[in-house]
Order: structure tokens, then sequence, then C-alpha cells
């Protein structure tokens, strides 16, 4: 549809434009679309890190507390090798000490058996 001159006609250019304004009708709807699909995943994006932050925090206030409890439960176990080494000497010294007065009861008694 051309005119005398070989222009297009005014029908054909008001079609075209019209088909022009409604592709960008329709991209202008798809990019705010995306728009609104971008900014809600940029949304969780940042909740998630949020949220991971305050996970990092709580896992390092518990890595604290149980460098604590750790450290504790080393004290409590040196301690208690002390008492158990000092319980085993105390008791090795009383051993001896029975063997000691039992080797002089013996040798006490021994000649008053041997006499009877």
């Amino acid at each position: 549809m051309t005119g005398a001159n070989g222009t297009p006609s005014q029908q054909w250019v008001t079609t075209d434009v019209s088909r022009l304004a409604e592709s960008v009708q329709a991209l202008a709807v798809q990019v705010a679309e995306n728009n609104a699909i971008l900014r809600t995943s940029m949304d969780n994006i940042t909740r998630r890190v949020e949220n991971t932050e305050e996970d990092v925090e709580e896992l390092q206030k518990a890595d604290i507390a149980l460098r604590e409890e750790l450290a504790a439960l080393a004290l409590t176990v040196s301690s208690t090798a002390d008492l158990l080494r000092t319980s085993i000497k105390v008791a090795l010294w009383a051993l001896g000490a029975l063997v000691t007065i039992g080797g002089i009861v013996l040798a006490w008694a021994l000649p008053h058996i041997a006499w009877t």
C-alpha cells in the first residue's frame, strides 16, 4: 500500500505504528515482570545473607562456649590425673608399709613358732 509517489500510505503507517506500540507495551510488561522477579530474588538473597550472618554469629558463640567447656574439661582431667597419681603413691606407700610391718611381724613370729 503505497501512495502515488511510492511512499507508504497513512493507513499502513498507522497500522505499523500501532503494532509497534503494542510490542513496546508488551515489552514494558515483560520488563516490569522481570523487575518484580529480580526484586523478589534480591530480597530473598538479602534475607539469606542476613540469616547466614546470624547463623555465623550463633556458630561463633557456640564455638566460644565449646572452647570454654573444653578448657574446663582439660582442667578437670588434669586435676583428676593429679589426684589419681597422688592416690596411687599413697596406696603404694601403704602397701610398702604393710609389707614392711608384715615382714617385721613374720621375722618376730618365726622364731617363736619354731620354738613351740
